[in-house]
Order: structure tokens, then sequence, then C-alpha cells
């Protein structure tokens, strides 16, 4: 499959270790369905740079500072260690988001990754961090949500002074969970692609499958959509997230699109001229 496509996980393992190990199983369970690799994506934050404004956790059931429910959701470095070894006896790669230069700073030193994301509001508002994030080896997504078009070519001319172009890949992305249909605006894949001369990947936020198979169709090169174990837990983004099924079900058409997308000319196959030879017509005026 040429489609990178990455599994996010985001906050739907809930803070649970065991949630983020099944998680890792749901993409195990994918990649030997469909004989595929779907990369796994997790985020990482430090919960001390937010607030202290009180916050109705839906996670522990009660008021606290917005920092506490925050930091109910993230892993220790030895947690993320651990899981580092476990996906690789399971030969599944993954990389994160991180979201503040210390939770940057942390990964980079613990981890040797091949892909990074720069997630939206890295994007918008802390372009330094996206520099230096840009600066590791390997492949970085950018995403492009809550970005205005100034924003964007700001970040953009910054990140290509500190990075190879082809160690970049814009990503198409609308934050707003979920994301309508009428608001997925995929042409946008093309006017990034012209605009900035990158390769372009989506970001979907959708609840579906079909929207980001027509995203490969329309030239992304990268579809990241957020897995859940149960679109009924608890927390704002496992209802639009896929579960397992829903997972396969895009890598498989995926997978046949790329099949049928086939070359830019008009094919005449052997198998053609059979059907010809059966119904042609005999009596030509």
């Amino acid at each position: 499959m040429q489609t990178i496509i990455t599994a996010d996980c985001c906050i739907n393992h809930n803070g649970q270790f065991s949630q983020l190990i099944d998680l890792l199983n749901m993409i195990v369970k994918v990649n030997e369905f469909t004989g595929e690799t779907v990369l796994f994506k997790l985020q990482k934050r430090n919960p001390e740079v937010y607030s202290d404004k009180p916050y109705q956790s839906w996670l522990l059931n009660r008021e606290v500072p917005y920092k506490v429910h925050k930091a109910s959701l993230e892993f220790t470095l030895q947690q993320y260690k651990d899981f580092d070894s476990i996906a690789k006896q399971k030969n599944v790669e993954w990389y994160v988001s991180v979201f503040d230069s210390d939770s940057f700073e942390l990964m980079a030193d613990n981890f040797d990754f091949k892909y990074w994301k720069i997630a939206s509001p890295v994007t918008a508002e802390l372009p330094e961090l996206a520099v230096d994030i840009t600066r590791q080896p390997g492949l970085k997504f950018v995403s492009t949500g809550m970005c205005s078009v100034e924003e964007l070519d700001y970040v953009v001319n910054r990140i290509l002074m500190a990075s190879p172009q082809d160690d970049i890949m814009l990503m198409h992305c609308v934050s707003m969970y979920p994301t309508p249909a009428n608001k997925v605006n995929l042409k946008s894949i093309d006017w990034l692609k012209n605009r900035y001369g990158l390769k372009v990947g989506l970001s979907s936020h959708d609840t579906g499958v079909a929207l980001s198979v027509c995203a490969v169709a329309m030239g992304a090169e990268a579809i990241e959509k957020h897995i859940t174990l149960d679109r009924g837990l608890p927390g704002p983004d496992h209802g639009l997230s896929l579960e397992l099924k829903g997972l396969e079900t895009l890598v498989r058409h995926i997978s046949d699109l790329e099949l049928a997308l086939g070359e830019e000319k008009k094919v005449f196959y052997e198998e053609e001229r059979f059907v010809r030879d059966k119904v042609r017509v005999t009596n030509r005026r």
C-alpha cells in the first residue's frame, strides 16, 4: 500500500495503560487481517502547562482543576518505554504528537521515531516548537487545523528552512469533532499541494470511512483516523472514532482504491477481447 495510514489513539485509552495495549492489539489484528501496515499514534502533554480553571472531568466524575483532568490522561515515561517494548514485539510502528516543549524533549531524548506529528495547536500557536520538531529525522506530518492561511504560510516557510521538503507532509485538517461532511472541504488537498509544493494527507475527524477513501482518490498520500475500542465509551472522541471493523474497512477500501486507480491512459484488456468476440455483430451493412 502506498498510502500511509495512521490510527490515532488520541485520549481514547481514557488514561488506562491496559486499554492502550488493547488498542495496540487492535492494530495488530488489522495488520494481520489486511496484510497492510497501519501506524499507531499517541499523544504527550505536560499537564502543568494547562490552567487551574475548574473543569467537570468526564473521566474523574467530579470538578477538578483542568490540569488535574489532563494529568489523569497521561502516562509516565516508564509506561511509554514499556509500551515501546511491547509495540516492537508486535511489529507495530508508533509515534507521537506533542503539545509543549517539555513533552517534545522527553520524547526526543528517549525514543527514535521514524515519524512525528505536529498537531494543529502547535502549528497555529507554537511555531518555534513546530520548527524544533521539524529538525528531527524522519517524516513529519504537519496538521493544518485551526490555522489561517497567513499562519500556515509563516509556519511552512519556517519549517522548510529546518527540514528537507521530502520530509514534510501537510495534513489537511478541520478541527471540529466531529467534522460535518459539508465542512470537510476535500478540495483543500489540491489547494495545499499547489500553494506549498508539498505532499499532502488528511487528518480526518468525520465519523465514517468514505470521505477518507475519497481523499486518497483526490491525491492524499496519508490518512489519519481516530480509533476506539468502543464508540460508546465516555470521552469526547470515542463517538467519531473507528472501531476494529471500521478500521479494517478503511484499510481494505484504500487498498482496493489504489489498485482501481490504474494508469492515466485507455487500456484495452485481453479479457475484453473475449467479450467483444462473443457479442460481435456479424451482419454489417
